[in-house]
């Protein structure tokens, strides 16, 4: 299994904007292996800093 991860499409979202930040993964799985992967976000929000995780399963 491979994986690889683009840069992020910005490092920053101003202010009151709809305007969201990318980053795409590819993943070369040609065993068709069970796939499990964890995430964990982290950003600065009103100065506070913030984090997100979770997982993601293919069943």
């Amino acid at each position: 299994m491979h994986l690889k991860m683009s840069p992020a499409s910005s490092d920053s979202v101003p202010p009151k904007s709809e305007n969201t930040v990318t980053q795409t993964i590819t993943i070369a799985n040609p065993k068709k292996e069970q796939l499990r992967l964890k995430y964990k976000v982290t950003y600065e929000q009103f100065g506070v800093e913030m984090e997100q995780s979770g997982d993601y399963h293919d069943n």
